[in-house]
């Protein structure tokens, strides 16, 4: 920019994958007399879009109206490269996105014309492009072409050159271990895994451990909760046994279900169930009778006392 005249200042900005630079002159016919019909200038290999800062973004839209796509370039091909072929079709601006994880050139390119008749001429291949044997094409800005070798004959998900190389990545992981057991030196970086792998490794080791935790954590409970069931039981058949000896009336059994048990122990706790009512169902025939089925009971209280429970306060007030 200094070759053109003296500059005074200059902004950064970023905007996306690009900067933007703001560029001050010393004098203002400056820019009325070499940016008003120049679109672009040279910066290292790339083509640099400039325009004066008081222009209107519809004068931009309307630049930006007459452009082609240039598709099929080579390899990492620069707008330095295509300078022979842009001065031969007259073009105003030369533009080659970029990708978006490696930052690294795409295979085709977005080309502005001054006027419609140059975009007819080149829509009609009046002017072809050829790079170095390779002959590229143009076609409307709005086709969509491959993002892996920039055909407008095909998609990347068709692509043979993407097929191809996800078939060399494989077979070359296939050998990182005798790579990494020779300690090749031509392979150090091939074999060791990128930031983003070893990332996912972690957050998938992660999420397995988490889950493992919480499967065993589950378990646990349950167990917990089997093994509260039969402490119940047995201390039901053992208050049971007691009430029949002292002979106490029995009261009636609630059978409760627990919607957190599994349908495996329901059968076991129907049976439970069932063998617990009719031990109620036996101690209450056999009520004044001082019957055990187990064993001959052994009474170690007198008639005269007073055994309070929950069940029979009523009486004990009466006997008072």
């Amino acid at each position: 920019m200094e070759k053109v005249e003296k500059v005074t200042d200059i902004k950064l900005q970023i905007s996306g994958l690009w900067y933007k630079a703001y560029v001050t002159y010393e004098n203002k016919s400056t820019v009325e007399e070499h940016f008003q019909d120049k679109w672009s200038v040279f910066y290292l290999k790339d083509l640099c879009r400039v325009a004066p800062a008081n222009v209107t973004r519809q004068e931009i839209e309307k630049r930006n109206r007459n452009s082609l796509k240039l598709t099929g370039l080579p390899f990492s091909m620069t707008a330095y490269d295509l300078n022979e072929l842009l001065t031969k079709v007259d073009a105003k601006t030369c533009f080659i996105p970029r990708t978006k994880n490696q930052y690294g050139r795409a295979r085709y390119a977005y080309v502005t014309f001054k006027t419609e008749e140059t975009c007819l001429k080149m829509l009609n291949n009046e002017i072809k492009g050829c790079v170095n044997d390779t002959v590229l094409h143009w076609v409307h800005a709005e086709v969509k072409t491959c993002h892996k070798c920039g055909s407008m004959e095909h998609l990347v998900i068709d692509c043979q050159e993407k097929k191809d190389n996800d078939e060399f990545k494989q077979r070359r992981n296939g050998y990182n271990r005798v790579y990494t057991r020779y300690r090749v030196p031509n392979y150090k970086n091939m074999t060791k895994p990128t930031h983003n792998t070893i990332n996912k490794q972690q957050e998938k080791e992660t999420n397995v451990n988490v889950n493992q935790k919480m499967i065993e954590m589950m378990q646990t409970i349950q167990q917990n909760i089997k093994e509260l069931n039969i402490t119940m039981s047995y201390l039901n058949q053992r208050i049971t046994k007691i009430e029949k000896q002292v002979g106490i009336k029995t009261p009636i059994q609630i059978n409760v279900s627990s919607n957190t048990e599994n349908s495996g122990n329901k059968k076991n706790q129907d049976n439970t169930s069932q063998q617990l009512q009719m031990q109620s169902t036996y101690g209450r025939k056999d009520n004044n009778e001082n019957t055990n089925v187990w064993n001959k009971p052994v009474n170690i209280y007198s008639k005269n006392t007073n055994i309070s429970r929950p069940y029979n306060q009523g009486n004990n007030n009466n006997n008072k």
